[in-house]
């Protein structure tokens, strides 16, 4: 069973449609969507119609976010998505293949620009650097080996180097995770945080990033972990 929880965080209308538009390309594949709603003020009675709906402090941002949307996720695979992205066709099927390779607990597609020709390919990269298209807005996860993990770490704040946090974790626990071209996905990077700011979360989150592995997120030789 693949199960998605979808970020929402809907403040306006043009957040709105582009986040139809994305569940439009996500729903079809997936077994259980899941819409996590931070403070939305439209489009609550559209959400209803799609998936379930749950409802995150919108002031706890993404890492609240993934925490609640995987406890009531209940398929062996879940995808986390933010809602200013979109698919073009079956992106499910690819992405779980990759999974049988050995200990892999995490698989992400390719981003692109929101203007970008689609373009698929046949690259897997093994572990990459996280500034090296990892860029956590859409991605795949293994639900068991996430809890083993322990979970998202919430006590970051809002938005940034959570996922960094996740991936660190899972890397030192010799888990892989795989970046591939083989499905790509658009991102219209910045469409909700640009609300909010974002140099205030990243300061403040790098710092807790240190004070907890003992090491700026930045400084990570990560091909060594």
């Amino acid at each position: 069973m693949i199960s998605a929880i979808v970020k929402c965080q809907l403040l306006d209308d043009d957040l709105l449609e582009m986040t139809k538009e994305a569940v439009a390309t996500i729903k079809p594949y997936v077994d259980e969507l899941i819409l996590v709603n931070l403070g939305s003020v439209v489009g609550l009675e559209w959400m209803k119609t799609q998936g379930v709906v749950i409802d995150s402090d919108p002031t706890l941002g993404f890492p609240r976010f993934v925490k609640n949307g995987m406890e009531k996720a209940t398929g062996e695979y879940v995808a986390i998505l933010n809602n200013d992205i979109k698919f073009q066709g079956d992106w499910v099927t690819p992405l779980i293949e990759e999974f049988k390779e050995p200990n892999t607990a995490l698989v992400h597609p390719k981003m692109l620009n929101w203007t970008d020709e689609y373009k698929s390919g046949d690259m897997l990269l093994f572990n990459p650097d996280p500034k090296q298209g990892m860029f956590f807005s859409a991605f795949i996860v293994d639900k068991k080996i996430y809890e083993k993990l322990g979970g998202w770490a919430t006590e970051y704040d809002f938005w940034g180097y959570d996922d960094w946090d996740y991936y660190y974790r899972l890397l030192l626990a010799k888990y892989n995770a795989i970046w591939t071209d083989k499905v790509c996905y658009w991102h219209k990077g910045g469409a909700t945080i640009a609300h909010f700011g974002r140099d205030k979360f990243l300061v403040k989150n790098r710092q807790i990033f240190t004070e907890k592995h003992g090491i700026d997120p930045q400084h990570v030789d990560w091909k060594w972990l």
